[in-house]
């Protein structure tokens, strides 16, 4: 763990913060993909997916859907990352809100995803 510390601290120092987003994304992407398992059982190998459905709790602990809230961004594609920020809170308001860390991570899961590029001034370009 302290390896990772030392080059979590290098990364913060050397790295903007658009490369510091850019990689963030780029780990989630490899986090999110799917892999080979393969079972004890027989040595017979599964191609199970193991990405969990995205988790969203609310500033009150409430769990929200987040296909519900990305079928909701997809209907008002929002032009800018602040009115899209914006959505998300109103979208989440009924469930208690979500913090500014929870909205970005939204955020980042469009962007994994591929359904939102975000351009240098701060636009969006929705690809679906």
């Amino acid at each position: 763990m302290e390896k990772i510390n030392l080059l979590s601290n290098f990364l913060v120092q050397t790295l903007n913060t658009e490369e510091i987003n850019y990689l963030i994304s780029e780990l989630t992407h490899i986090s999110n993909k799917q892999f080979m398992v393969v079972s004890d059982n027989n040595n017979s190998t599964n191609c199970e997916g193991l990405k969990k459905p995205l988790t969203l709790l609310s500033l009150t602990k409430r769990e929200i859907d987040y296909k519900r809230i990305k079928i909701k961004l997809l209907v008002q594609k929002p032009k800018t990352v602040e009115k899209l920020k914006n959505s998300i809170n109103q979208i989440s308001k009924s469930d208690g809100g979500f913090s500014d860390e929870m909205i970005n991570l939204i955020i980042n899961e469009l962007v994994v995803e591929n359904i939102i590029n975000l351009s240098s001034g701060n636009e969006i370009i929705w690809r679906k």
